[in-house]
């Protein structure tokens, strides 16, 4: 089976380990899909706001359009990669950026309103959408609770701009997680343009590769076995993306992850689908 792994950040090495620079890193990335047999990855610009006190990197990747110029350089060596375009709906240059990385490859965009902090209902988040739309390109939201309002970025929010922009493709990535999944099920299951993204979902407990922070620590995007057994009845595998959350969750966590979904009590089409041949095709990726 052909596993093509969503939800990849990477940044230059170092960014999050200097005893371990290839961490987080796409030569990092490169050495875990190949360690597990996996054909391709997404690959996410990093956030300007990854380290906000950290000048070291702060003068690597000043602003928005250099971390999405830093992915677009040297993803030239990792041709198995696709890449995700990373920016703020409130950059005024904002839909500039998503033309210009549309134009040089880039299969999606990806949105993160509580790093961002930005709601879902700004105005800016319309006109970004739209700009999504017409250039064809997919937007992958972060949902559940992770900090700053988790109202203003509640799955309910990207109902309505799912039925506004129905040609517009969104993964509601993290399934709302623990405090939204009802709603996030429900969302999806009415809007065929919306796909359930389960990065993170898998692990009651989940780790954390930055070294400054303990392992073992509460996974708020946790969906009990019961709650994705409900969510491939009422969406279908071919609405239904695995992502990895790479670093954050390492090799031996997404080998976990991959081994769990292959024991689930569906049939190996419904399997190839959630491990990435429905990403395939939301991508229009090249097959290989």
């Amino acid at each position: 089976m052909k596993i093509f792994l969503n939800h990849c950040h990477v940044a230059p090495e170092g960014t999050f380990s200097r005893s371990d620079p290839a961490m987080g890193s796409l030569r990092g990335l490169r050495q875990m899909t190949r360690q597990l047999g996996v054909t391709r990855a997404v690959a996410l610009a990093p956030f300007m706001q990854c380290m906000p006190n950290d000048t070291w990197y702060q003068n690597q990747l000043p602003d928005e359009a250099a971390c999405n110029e830093w992915l677009y350089n040297t993803l030239r060596e990792y041709p198995e990669m696709r890449a995700f375009i990373t920016i703020n709906p409130k950059n005024p240059e904002a839909e500039k950026i998503l033309e210009r990385y549309a134009r040089k490859g880039f299969k999606g965009i990806k949105l993160h309103p509580p790093v961002f902090q930005i709601g879902l209902d700004d105005p800016s988040v319309e006109s970004f959408c739209a700009k999504a739309e017409a250039i064809g390109l997919p937007l992958l939201i972060h949902t559940g609770s992770h900090g700053w309002h988790p109202e203003r970025y509640r799955p309910s929010l990207i109902g309505a701009l799912a039925a506004k922009h129905k040609r517009l493709k969104i993964v509601v990535e993290h399934m709302g997680g623990r405090n939204f999944y009802e709603e996030a099920l429900e969302i999806v299951a009415k809007h065929e343009n919306c796909y359930a993204g389960l990065t993170s979902t898998l692990r009651a407990v989940t780790g954390n590769n930055r070294p400054d922070v303990s392992a073992g620590l509460e996974n708020s995007s946790y969906l009990a076995p019961e709650r994705i057994t409900e969510l491939i009845a009422r969406v279908g595998c071919r609405r239904i993306i695995y992502g990895t959350d790479y670093p954050f969750n390492n090799a031996a966590m997404t080998a976990s992850d991959l081994e769990h979904i292959q024991a689930w009590p569906i049939s190996a089409e419904e399997k190839a689908y959630i491990l990435g041949q429905t990403l395939e095709e939301l991508l229009d990726a090249e097959k290989s």
